[in-house]
């Protein structure tokens, strides 16, 4: 299982040990096929020359601006609505956290849930992916969702104690500045979440200040110890959004921990700013077998009409592309080949099939990579 190492805040671009330590663990778990192994597999030199996906992340995408995503223009609208002071103590907040490491590892497990949920969401209703940003120039910080429609930020607390008036900086008193700060800038449609880990202290926050309740709402996101295996295997929220998202529909708890872990490094190497739909390829890019196919990445792939031909005279087979990878079940057994649909080594396995054209499903097997 893959847990990344604590870094920094914000997304820098993972180091290539940190990806060259990924990959070779996700992908020497490869075990060789055998008639009994009916899973297919192909090698780690082909998935190493596995086609690219080609990006349809921004497609349809319009351009979604705001002064609160330019620091220097945010400077001089919280000057202008909320005075100097206020200034000094943003500038501090954002300087506190670039450089603070604490609670870092918490906020890489959230925004990778973040990356999951709206994953899932597309797949149900497709519409423009969402920008996600971390550390942002404002008052609720630590990670904000911008679509066309709404903005979302969230304030990440894994703590054991904690209330909305305590302090010499109240955590009721970011979340006003953040809504005074959004309406000066005519975002009317925005939300601020506190996210907190502990159990106790989400249901203590859940008693809302008034001067926040009608745009805020406390969520119970759990920190597992630190550890993303333990998290992908504990919390069923990740776990049913993480089955979603895998090439197979009957996934192992590895399988939803190597997915997790990659949306986790699609976070650290998409860029500033990206839009989750980026987060996701990236992610598909770094591990070709791991993550399933939007149906908008392959609704133009089509089967070759004489390997269609040869599948369909073949007693008991039945096959099928639902998540972009060819999957196959006869006589009780099943499987799912390792590269997706648009994989060129999906192209040279038709070509075979057609060549040989199998009649019985012991010659087919024959020819699974």
């Amino acid at each position: 299982m893959v847990a990344l190492p604590p870094r920094s805040r914000g997304f820098p671009k993972a180091t290539a040990s940190c990806s060259a330590h990924l990959f070779l663990v996700c992908f020497d778990q490869v075990v060789p096929r055998t008639r009994r192994n009916r899973r297919a597999l192909c090698s780690r030199h082909a998935l190493s020359h596995a086609v690219p996906i080609q990006s349809w992340a921004n497609h349809g995408r319009t351009k979604i601006t705001s002064p609160l995503r330019d620091p220097a223009q945010c400077r001089v609208e919280i000057e202008k609505c909320l005075g100097k002071a206020a200034v000094k103590y943003a500038d501090n907040k954002v300087r506190g956290g670039n450089n603070g490491k604490k609670g870092a590892r918490y906020e890489d497990f959230f925004a990778a849930f973040r990356v999951a949920q709206e994953a899932v969401r597309h797949l149900a209703e497709p519409s423009q992916w969402p920008i996600i940003e971390d550390q942002i120039y404002a008052f609720v910080d630590d990670l904000v969702v911008t679509s066309p429609t709404q903005t979302h930020y969230h304030q990440l607390k894994n703590t054991q104690a904690l209330s909305w008036t305590g302090g010499e900086h109240p955590l009721k008193g970011d979340f006003e500045s953040q809504a005074v700060l959004c309406e000066s800038c005519a975002e009317a449609a925005f939300l601020t979440t506190l996210v907190v880990s502990d159990e106790k202290v989400f249901a203590a926050m859940q008693q809302l200040p008034e001067s926040i309740a009608n745009h805020s709402t406390v969520e119970l996101f759990p920190y597992a110890g630190g550890s993303a295996n333990r998290l992908s295997l504990e919390h069923a929220p990740l776990r049913e959004l993480l089955c979603q998202l895998t090439r197979i529909e009957d996934p192992t708890d590895d399988d939803l921990g190597y997915v997790f872990g990659m949306l986790m490094l699609g976070l650290q190497q998409a860029g500033k700013a990206p839009t989750m739909g980026t987060v996701i390829e990236t992610a598909q890019k770094a591990s070709p077998s791991l993550i399933r196919l939007f149906p908008y990445q392959f609704e133009n792939a089509k089967l070759k009409p004489k390997f269609v031909n040869i599948l369909a005279a073949i007693e008991d087979l039945q096959y099928g592309t639902k998540r972009g990878f060819f999957s196959w079940n006869a006589f009780g057994m099943s499987g799912v080949l390792q590269f997706n649909c648009l994989n060129h080594q999906f192209v040279r396995f038709q070509d075979i099939v057609i060549e040989k054209a199998p009649v019985t499903f012991d010659e087919f097997e024959k020819l699974l990579p």
